[in-house]
């Protein structure tokens, strides 16, 4: 993830989050740092969670652990760019200065890893000759390698952002939190309906291709901004760090059951 720091204070904890003198968000270093080692996670133990011949082992359920248990990282990168990106001051010289600052980088960063990819990992290491249902699966699926979804999920909200700053400008806190939250349920309610329906033997699968991976991800990017100011502490802070871990043990053991909670799965895919 790369973003501007921003450098506008918190209302209701100045200081509390960040250095004085850097203007460093520190708690969002935090979470970048442990989101990093969840998706290091995530790719190291993914091989074994898909592997059949161990399933069901201890070996299996602990990679299922790490795995699982970290599902939560790409939506927490993306809130940390919503955190920043969508600040006023990010949008003060309006849509045409803001996509000249950030999005060549970003360009440049999708074409280069999705070319090298493609031709080293999909082409040469693979030996296997690209067909035009491969070539165009890269230009038009955004996802010319597993995990390279990513950066069209950038782009794309990068390119929608002055359009969501400038809603969410003049309108406060409760703004935020109403549209962040309207938009992560409508996107929680499309995915239950596809699965609901793939459950009762309608296949509607939801596809994603390269200007719509950001689609999914647009609720997490305004609850980033909605929650920027947000802090917990006390009896709130167990309740939330309960629901959390209680959140995550539940994914884990869904995920390790499948497909024995065959209504679990279609209703909370």
């Amino acid at each position: 993830m790369t973003s501007e720091p921003a450098q506008e204070s918190s209302p209701g904890a100045p200081g509390r989050a960040r250095s004085a003198a850097s203007g460093r968000q520190w708690a969002l270093d935090a979470l970048r740092i442990g989101s990093v080692v969840g998706v290091v996670a995530i790719h190291v133990f993914a091989g074994m969670v898909a592997n059949p011949d161990v399933r069901g082992t201890a070996g299996w359920w602990g990679a299922v652990v790490a795995d699982i248990g970290f599902v939560w990282v790409v939506p927490v990168f993306v809130m940390i760019s919503g955190a920043l990106v969508l600040a006023p001051r990010q949008h003060a010289g309006g849509p045409a200065l803001f996509y000249r600052k950030r999005l060549p980088r970003l360009l440049t960063a999708l074409v280069f890893w999705s070319l090298l990819y493609f031709v080293l990992i999909r082409t040469l290491f693979s030996q296997i000759a690209p067909t035009r249902l491969d070539l165009a699966r890269f230009v038009l699926d955004g996802q010319p390698y597993t995990h390279l979804y990513f950066l069209w999920l950038i782009v794309g909200l990068y390119v929608v952002a002055p359009v969501l700053a400038s809603f969410l400008q003049g309108g406060g806190q409760r703004r935020a939190v109403i549209f962040a939250a309207v938009t992560l349920g409508a996107t929680v309610v499309t995915g239950v309906s596809s699965s609901v329906l793939t459950a009762m033997g309608d296949a509607a699968p939801l596809t994603l291709l390269a200007l719509t991976q950001w689609l999914p991800y647009a609720g997490y990017f305004l609850a980033g901004w909605a929650l920027r100011a947000v802090r917990v502490s006390g009896w709130r802070f167990v309740v939330v760090l309960g629901l959390t871990v209680l959140a995550i043990v539940a994914s884990i053991v869904q995920y390790g059951l499948r497909p024995s909670l065959p209504l679990v799965d279609a209703v909370l895919p």
